[in-house]
């Protein structure tokens, strides 16, 4: 008896189970038809807002929405009534949410797209029914100065992350399907801002360290010739930042061409080739900046520099003697002055191997402490111009007094 009542039980338990898995809803059961319905009900009754979020809701969390073509027409409607509002609430001065109407504009943009994209695909017989696209190009034109707009509105508020964002969407679109009508006409044919707006664009990915929205507009902003040199010095960094040196370079010479006295595309190339011992390749560059600035400092101190990689002493002593002649007081170049010297009197000692009997050792001695003069006056006039400064010459000079046998001196260097 009790066998019978346990098996009673049992099969009480397994019918039970099964009528609960008949209520539970399957997996997958979700139907885009409930939510057209639900949607078309709120934007009857001008629930926007209510609209909009019911139609988010089943974009992420089911999959056929995302493919419905319908919903996403019904979300255009909806946000072109939330930009309406907002709009109309700037017109009565309400308090508007200007920040907020960009977004239903930016929103506007990809909601139609997206259904754009999905509408042009074709049926299950292979015919393609564009359905949507004329009221959403309509949709999208009512707003199309709006939104060119919004990235001014938030590049004036430093938001240039978001400020990129709408000029990438105003550029991006410009040659969208959506923008052609039935008979292929362009109805975008009259913009003609594409250079302002890249050059906008350009600016805004480089303040928010966007390399590769700077390399997408770099060649469309470089027609604008009002911000060239600006447009070249940021686009270069963009490529090198990403490694494409050709292209980085490729604009550096492009600048050096246009503009051969700014200091950052000469100076830029000159590290290039310095960094990889191209040090003639490096000279070429600065000789090519001195003839339309012969005197500028900056440009001759290097020439003495690369004279200097390149083993060119006399050649590197002309060149800062030169820059001195023309800024008597240039500290820099004196410790360069005594530095080069200082290094011929270390390569002439070493090479000396005369005794003190030997023939030709005094005139050997005396060659070697020419260069220690031409050092130590050097070093004494850098003193002179810069002796809060004592790294430029004390060192030099402690070395050419200690050997010349100048003691005196010597000694009033000690308290430095």
């Amino acid at each position: 008896m009790k066998i019978v009542f346990t098996v009673l039980l049992l099969i009480s338990t397994i019918v039970s189970y099964a009528q609960d898995k008949k209520t539970e809803p399957k997996k997958g059961s979700y139907k885009v038809s409930t939510t057209v319905k639900s949607v078309r009900s709120l934007l009857k009754e001008k629930k926007y807002s209510n609209a909009n979020d019911e139609i988010n809701k089943a974009f992420n969390e089911h999959e056929s929405a995302r493919s419905s073509a319908q919903l996403y027409s019904f979300q255009t409607y909806a946000l072109q009534n939330l930009i309406l509002d907002e709009n109309r609430k700037m017109y009565l001065n309400q308090k508007p949410d200007t920040s907020k109407y960009f977004s239903y504009i930016y929103s506007l943009y990809t909601s139609a797209l997206r259904c754009d994209s999905i509408d042009q695909l074709p049926n299950e017989k292979g015919k393609v029914d564009i359905k949507y696209r004329d009221s959403n190009r309509s949709k999208l034109l009512q707003f199309r100065k709006n939104l060119s707009k919004a990235g001014t509105y938030f590049y004036q508020k430093n938001e240039y992350q978001n400020a990129y964002r709408f000029e990438d969407l105003y550029l991006s679109t410009k040659d969208s399907p959506i923008f052609t009508d039935s008979k292929g006409n362009y109805t975008l044919s009259d913009e003609t801002d594409s250079v302002e707006h890249s050059s906008l664009a350009v600016f805004l990915a480089y303040a928010c360290g966007n390399n590769d929205g700077v390399i997408k507009y770099i060649p469309v902003a470089l027609n604008d010739t009002s911000r060239l040199a600006q447009l070249l010095e940021v686009g270069s960094k963009a490529y090198c930042s990403v490694g494409d040196t050709i292209s980085s370079n490729n604009l550096l010479y492009k600048g050096l061409q246009d503009f051969p006295t700014t200091e950052y595309f000469y100076l830029t190339l000159v590290k290039y080739f310095n960094d990889r011992g191209e040090y003639n390749n490096a000279l070429n560059i600065i000789d090519s900046v001195l003839v339309y600035m012969p005197d500028n400092r900056n440009a001759l101190f290097l020439k003495a520099k690369e004279h200097e990689y390149l083993s060119e002493y006399e050649k590197a002593l002309e060149t800062l003697d030169n820059l001195v002649s023309i800024n008597n007081n240039d500290a820099e170049a004196y410790s360069q002055i005594g530095s080069i010297n200082l290094m011929l009197a270390h390569k002439a000692y070493d090479n000396f191997n005369l005794k003190v009997t030997d023939r030709g050792y005094s005139k050997g001695r005396q060659f070697i402490n020419s260069f220690y003069k031409n050092s130590k006056t050097a070093f004494e006039s850098c003193r002179k111009y810069a002796e809060d400064n004592p790294e430029l010459w004390l060192s030099g000079l402690r070395e050419c007094y200690y050997k010349l046998n100048m003691g005196k001196e010597l000694k009033l260097l000690e308290k430095f």
